[in-house]
């Protein structure tokens, strides 16, 4: 049997040793579980970060768009993750317009839950960041990630079209690639070690696109033509959004991309980077089961999805449909907040991921939650 902090240090390691990295969007309809009827708030909230004190918590959003500026250049950048963090319960927004625990303690939330939890400061809600904690490795998940990005194994580009390179910009178009790792001048199947200084060149996933050949961004799943750049922060929308790690792909819905666009010198940056929204926690825990580390299985069954299983059912925070928030509804999906900084970077060619011939699929009752 495996104990459990080793269970931890197991699961976090799979995150890192996977054969690609994906983080693809498109728009989808949106659907919500209708609640229990033995729905119950059951005990007090617990905190998994530090509660804002005092009688209001000025919720943390996005900026707003700006006013449109003055006619400037029309300015394309391609940007490769540099880090990621998943492991954070003080990185995102507020998503559902609430800071539960304040002002009162005792405020439930916007969904009902038998195990409710605070928000962290100022309302943020990631509840992904608490279970990457609790059943996930931790910060052994985020290292691993890092450590597989700067060796250029793996990857994500976010690429910036139609910017006029001031703090303000009412019109740009957001994409994001999945990438399968750094390739040299000539294409081919080598993966040299970035440099993070504007040159690398790191491959496209083909999964990225709904038609490849049509090629960036017309072609690209996440394509968000209504971006805009605030007060130096770019914004980017959409109503569900594919984001992967390694093998772990997260359909993740309501979904923000934000980041401060660092124009002082080059290479350009994007600093304080979040990826936020909200994922089922059938859609989380059916992610999981795809993970393997080793001759180790995170199919139902195992010790290690059991451990999973019930840190990701414990932490349901939200309702997986916006507008059913404050409705009284059961929880049915947890908050997300990712982190990442990304470096200017080369797009370049396609390049397939390596798929696992023998998924997991633990069936449906595997993923449910009591």
């Amino acid at each position: 049997m495996v104990s459990a902090r080793r269970a931890a240090v197991l699961v976090g390691g799979g995150f890192l040793f996977a054969a690609g990295c994906q983080a693809i969007a498109d728009i989808e309809d949106r659907s919500h579980a209708a609640p229990a009827a033995d729905a119950t708030v059951e005990a007090s909230p617990a905190p998994d970060a530090a509660v804002e004190a005092g009688p209001a918590c000025d919720p943390l959003h996005p900026p707003p768009p700006p006013s449109p500026p003055s006619a400037g250049p029309s300015l394309d950048f391609t940007f490769a993750l540099d880090s990621v963090e998943i492991d954070r319960t003080d990185v995102g927004y507020d998503l559902d317009q609430r800071c539960t625990c304040a002002p009162s303690p005792s405020d439930p939330g916007s969904c009902v839950s038998a195990t409710p939890r605070c928000d962290g400061p100022r309302g943020v809600d990631n509840a992904l960041g608490a279970v990457t904690k609790a059943a996930l490795g931790g910060s052994f998940a985020t290292d691993n990630l890092k450590r597989s990005i700067t060796d250029g194994t793996v990857g994500a580009l976010l690429s910036l079209q139609g910017y006029n390179g001031l703090v303000d910009d009412d019109a740009v178009a957001v994409t994001l690639f999945a990438s399968n790792g750094t390739t040299d001048a000539d294409g081919g199947p080598d993966r040299p070690k970035p440099a993070f200084r504007g040159q690398d060149i790191w491959t496209v996933d083909p999964e990225s696109y709904n038609d490849p050949d049509a090629g960036p961004p017309s072609g690209a799943k996440f394509a968000v033509p209504a971006a805009y750049v605030a007060n130096g922060t770019v914004v980017a929308r959409a109503t569900t959004a594919y984001v992967g790690l390694g093998d772990l792909v997260l359909r993740i819905t309501d979904a923000t991309l934000t980041g401060e666009v660092q124009r002082a010198v080059h290479p350009y940056r994007i600093l304080s980077g979040r990826i936020t929204g909200r994922i089922t926690s059938a859609a989380l825990l059916n992610a999981i089961q795809s993970l393997k580390v080793g001759a180790f299985s995170l199919c139902a069954g195992s010790e290690l999805f059991a451990a999973a299983r019930q840190a990701v059912c414990e932490h349901r925070d939200l309702s997986s449909d916006p507008s059913r928030d404050g409705k009284g509804d059961r929880c049915d999906a947890l908050s997300v907040g990712i982190s990442f900084t990304a470096t200017e970077a080369v797009l370049g060619p396609l390049r397939p991921r390596e798929v696992d011939p023998t998924p997991c699929d633990g069936g449906a009752e595997a993923v449910s939650c009591p």
